[in-house]
């Protein structure tokens, strides 16, 4: 008996070493954390700087919801306002919002997200709207193998893991990616939004597509991906209330780099397209599995 109790005060002093242990690596796991200021990633074009602001529709509930029109193409045309919006989440949308999406014409819906996101938090989009709501999603399988060390021991590598995450999705994810940009080819189905959580990565990689096919140049597609970062206090704030993470004894701010967009990032996934591809339509036609015509549509509806 008295044995007993000593084996079992040992293992209860080792559990305890071991624990303190494990706390102390997770505090180190932020050293190497470099604070930025996100809005330093955000890059106005010349030719925007003024307009900037019109870009983003002002909801009570979404703070990334914005128009991707407007931009000129290297060929001289303009892509058409009013046609295409990219957002973040729409589960707490106003009845306000909703009226104004409905006074828009808004016509599709498509949320990016996973069945995970969707049952968290579901798209408001009460009965008699006239919105049609798809839900396509990118990835169904979040890679918390890859998060969860990062987290836990190396958070300064948390915004290059959700960086190379991109270079997962354009590759394995192809199809779904082309079959959500071929209903873009009907012109009865706009003004179409698409999102996905915080409106960034997976909706930053459509826009680029669409973007890309319409001839927008390089630079536009990556200052109008960087504009994200001005949503950063919105998402930040909201992860810092929800607490998760408070147990783990760290600074909020060491998991600032899954709430960030870099700019280096989408020009990394256009560089890889042209030397994989030749293009991004030879991406979305040989990858994508999409039609020279469907694009072809695509760029009638979208460009004056």
């Amino acid at each position: 008996m008295q044995n007993g109790l000593l084996v079992a005060g040992y293992i209860v002093v080792i559990l305890g070493v071991i624990w303190q242990l494990f706390r102390w690596a997770i505090k180190r796991g932020g050293r190497h954390v470099k604070l930025v200021d996100p809005h330093d990633f955000v890059i106005f074009l010349e030719e925007q700087k003024e307009k900037i602001l019109e870009r983003f529709v002002q909801l009570d509930g979404a703070v990334n919801f914005r128009d991707i029109g407007g931009y000129l193409t290297e060929s001289g045309r303009r892509v058409l306002p009013g046609k295409v919006f990219r957002s973040d989440e729409l589960g707490d949308l106003s009845d306000n919002d909703l009226s104004k999406l409905k006074e828009m014409g808004l016509q599709f819906i498509f949320d990016l997200r996973n069945r995970r996101e969707v049952k968290k938090k579901t798209d408001r989009i009460p009965p008699g709207f006239p919105f049609k709501y798809v839900h396509a999603p990118i990835y169904e399988k979040e890679p918390k193998g890859e998060y969860l060390p990062a987290i836990l021991f190396n958070r300064h590598r948390l915004g290059d893991i959700l960086a190379e995450r991109y270079f997962f999705m354009i590759e394995k994810r192809a199809e779904a990616f082309g079959k959500i940009l071929s209903h873009f080819a009907d012109p009865q189905n706009f003004p179409i939004v698409y999102h996905c959580t915080a409106g960034k990565d997976r909706t930053g990689l459509i826009t680029a597509l669409i973007l890309s096919i319409l001839g927008v140049p390089e630079e536009t597609i990556v200052a109008d991906y960087s504009l994200s970062n001005l949503g950063f206090d919105h998402y930040f704030q909201e992860f810092v209330e929800d607490a998760r993470h408070a147990a783990m004894g760290v600074k909020d701010i060491e998991f600032q780099g899954f709430f960030i967009v870099h700019p280096d990032w989408i020009q990394r996934i256009l560089d890889h397209l042209k030397e994989q591809y030749g293009s991004v339509e030879r991406y979305l036609i040989e990858k994508a599995n999409m039609d020279p015509l469907t694009i072809d549509q695509i760029r009638a509806n979208l460009l004056a």
